[in-house]
């Protein structure tokens, strides 16, 4: 069976997911190795003076979030192909 364009797109939309999941946790285990705090309200991350310090997305780091995306997207449309595989048989 084909994928469907709505399986792609969900496929997608899970990708996406993951990264901005994954976006959160590293910018703030980011901002907690550099002795900041984040603030619950702004989601900006503060140094002891309260000074905010700014978070830099790196060529190295937008390379993580694509084959992140890539890997879960890949992976999701390939289970439901399996899925539709296994309930037509």
């Amino acid at each position: 069976m084909n994928a469907r364009i709505i399986d792609i797109i969900l496929s997608i939309s899970l990708g996406l997911l993951v990264i901005y999941a994954s976006h959160n946790f590293l910018i703030v285990d980011s901002c907690l190795d550099m002795g900041g705090a984040i603030d619950q309200k702004t989601g900006s991350c503060f140094d002891e003076n309260y000074h905010e310090l700014y978070m830099v997305v790196t060529p190295a780091l937008t390379a993580i979030y694509f084959v992140i995306g890539l890997l879960v997207s890949l992976l999701s449309i390939f289970t439901i192909k399996r899925i539709k595989r296994t309930k037509g048989a």
